[in-house]
């Protein structure tokens, strides 16, 4: 006769993490509680980065930069159609949406790792409220689609654990090929540790030690169809050729045939970006340093070192699972930094940040895992009390720099810009911080359609193409410096530059402050007598600060630059120095910004006040020839000879390397 269970007591009933039998509860309080705090934190409209060229892509039906992100593509541009104020918002908010479900993801799988409801909950607040995390769920960015994916594929991958499902199995390749087609080569790098999880927990079915299931055994045949299933994901960049058939406004790399389509498909144009440089044992040592820091800033120290050291500590407890933590650890950071031949300045390290967020989430479960086998002997106040700690103090030490809800500088910077032109301009914009939002202005909220911007992905855009083609219809091919010699030369339309570096052909003509940005003076059409004054009153952001991102810092460092200019050029000599002082603040981790100003103030006859400016740009990264060439210039209009001898030193080394690193 069988006997009904004894019935679980009261303590049993609050530790165990399926009492009721309904987690879903504990997954809509994290998504609530996550989805308020991003709510109250997010972006107003399109922030700097790839904000303004993603959102113009969701909007227009486009393709943004490789791999082309089709999935967040379509799901944005559905996104986009909601009511609100305007487009940036609602594909912010996509960005939300997907980050509380992330949160929700990971409290689950806490779940599914034996966590109690409460230390689960926490592990999806600490992720959500999580420094790097909470920043890209505010913005219009792809990482927390793919997180959510991610984790949601973990999900499965733990429910097979348990139930030996084929279906778990399936639905975790499917989820993993719908990854593929957000972003693919994070979902890619950490497949080993997937695959090696699931031939470990099948193999160990005994529960007596590890080894490999048998080829006989039917695993590797459910192996193959999870395999298969995950590559129905690749559809989506079917979409590709089609938008590029369309010729949206953004369209990036055009995959409209066969070798462009692979060519952005295999990010063919970030190779030399990606594995270009040569590094050494200590610049990978940097990163790995970096990497660690920022996992400590992620969580603050006071949670990551007990945490993990918890976690390392809790004996045979979920073995396999940690594990499989700990290998995408591994493959999401010290293995990716191997990868990357990068060279560690600020660009490149703050280019990888995002890439790091599977791991940290890995790191939270890890957390959580520590925590929870080091409690459940505790009282109730303290084992409820402890998780609810952990991510209030991650909230608290994390909501200053991700508030974001008053952040409008880049719409303010490249709104008044493009208004402060003239009718018909040719506008060459400069980085990512003025190029995408200006896309983003013109294409979707239509805002100065009259305006042809003449370089928005590096390259002339279609449009500068055929306007340069019509003033000499014999041009096959033309160069940014061939193109912008027919416009000044042939052409009647005004035209302008953010950076005085991008104009070419400056030997000819002169280039004047106009504004924020430079007018350049051409026989066609002569500077008029009436110049746009715009002061940093058309900054909303100048009044109520914001958090900013490093290109938040070169919208700012550009503004004082042109300020001090436009000071300069009417003689107000003391606010232009205080400008350029301030420029010089908001550049000083950019080596191609503090280069900037300090070219433009030798250029005003400002040499003293431009070598150490120059001297820091070129030390920020050794490999700089520019600043170098300049401070040569400055140092020669000095007359300082021994110095130009020291810096021309610096230059052939350079160049040795340089040509040690060539194949």
């Amino acid at each position: 006769m069988k006997t009904s269970p004894a019935p679980l007591s009261r303590r049993e009933q609050e530790e165990s993490p399926n009492f009721p039998g309904n987690p879903w509860l504990v997954l809509l309080a994290v998504f609530l509680i996550s989805g308020l705090g991003y709510l109250l934190t997010l972006a107003p409209t399109v922030t700097s980065e790839d904000s303004g060229e993603l959102i113009t892509a969701a909007v227009t039906l486009g393709v943004p930069h490789p791999p082309g992100y089709p999935l967040w593509t379509l799901l944005a541009h559905a996104f986009s159609l909601l009511p609100f104020d305007n487009p940036a918002k609602a594909v912010n908010l996509m960005s939300a949406f997907f980050g509380s479900l992330t949160a929700g993801a990971l409290c689950l799988c806490g779940l599914r790792l034996g966590l109690g409801r409460c230390m689960a909950a926490a592990v999806g607040l600490i992720y959500a409220f999580s420094e790097r995390f909470w920043s890209q769920a505010v913005i219009a960015e792809v990482y927390t689609l793919n997180s959510f994916l991610f984790f949601t594929c973990i999900y499965f991958l733990l429910g097979y654990r348990d139930s030996r499902s084929n279906r778990d199995l399936r639905m975790a390749g499917v989820i993993f090929g719908i990854g593929l087609a957000n972003h693919y080569m994070l979902m890619l790098l950490v497949s080993p540790a997937l695959v090696g999880y699931l031939i470990l927990i099948t193999g160990n079915q005994e529960g007596k030690k590890w080894r490999i299931p048998p080829i006989s055994h039917p695993f590797w045949i459910q192996l193959l169809i999870a395999m298969l299933a995950s590559c129905a994901g690749l559809l989506f960049y079917l979409y590709l050729p089609w938008a590029a058939s369309r010729n949206p406004p953004i369209n990036w790399g055009d995959p409209s045939n066969l070798e462009r389509f692979m060519a952005v498909l295999s990010r063919k144009a970030y190779r030399s970006l990606d594995f270009g440089a040569a590094p050494t044992i200590g610049t990978k040592l940097l990163f790995f340093l970096d990497f660690i820091r920022m996992l400590c800033t992620q969580y603050t120290p006071y949670l990551v070192v007990p945490g993990l050291v918890l976690a390392v500590s809790c004996g045979g407890v979920r073995r396999a699972e940690r594990l499989l933590l700990a290998a995408i650890i591994f493959l999401n950071g010290p293995l990716l930094i191997y990868i990357l031949h990068f060279t560690f300045e600020e660009e490149n390290r703050s280019r990888v940040e995002e890439y790091y967020l599977p791991a940290w989430g890995c790191v939270a479960l890890l957390i959580g895992l520590g925590l929870e086998e080091h409690v459940r002997g505790l009282a109730r106040s303290w084992r409820y009390g402890l998780p609810l700690a952990a991510a209030l103090l991650v909230f608290l030490a994390n909501h200053k720099e991700c508030d974001y809800s008053k952040n409008r500088l880049s719409y303010d910077y490249n709104h008044a810009i493009l208004e402060s032109l003239e009718k018909n301009a040719v506008y060459f914009p400069a980085g990512d911080y003025n190029a995408f939002p200006l896309l983003y202005l013109q294409a979707v909220e239509k805002v100065r359609p009259d305006v042809l911007l003449a370089d928005i992905t590096g390259t002339l855009s279609q449009e500068a193409l055929a306007y340069a083609r019509t003033l000499n219809p014999k041009a096959d091919t033309l160069t940014m410096a061939d193109a912008q010699a027919l416009m000044a030369e042939n052409g009647s339309r005004p035209i302008y530059f953010t950076d005085k570096s991008d104009c070419r052909i400056r030997g000819k003509y002169r280039l004047h402050p106009w504004g924020w940005v430079y007018r350049l003076e051409t026989p066609a059409t002569p500077l008029p007598e009436k110049k746009p004054v715009l002061g940093m009153g058309k900054m909303s952001n100048a009044e109520n600060p914001t958090p900013v991102d490093d290109l938040g810092n070169s919208i700012l460092s550009s503004v004082h630059l042109m300020e001090a200019e436009n000071a300069w050029v009417a003689g107000d000599r003391p606010s232009a120095m205080e400008h350029y002082r301030q420029a010089v603040v908001w550049s000083a981790i950019s080596k191609e910004g503090l280069n900037n100003i300090g070219a433009t103030m030798g250029e005003r006859g400002l040499q003293e006040e431009a070598v150490p400016i120059l001297r820091h740009a070129a030390d920020l990264y050794p490999g700089y020839p520019t600043a170098r060439k300049n401070l040569i210039q400055t140092l020669k209009a000095l007359g300082r000879q021994d110095e130009v001898k020291a810096v021309e030193a610096e230059l052939r080394l350079i160049s040795d390397m340089e040509n040690r690193s060539v194949p």
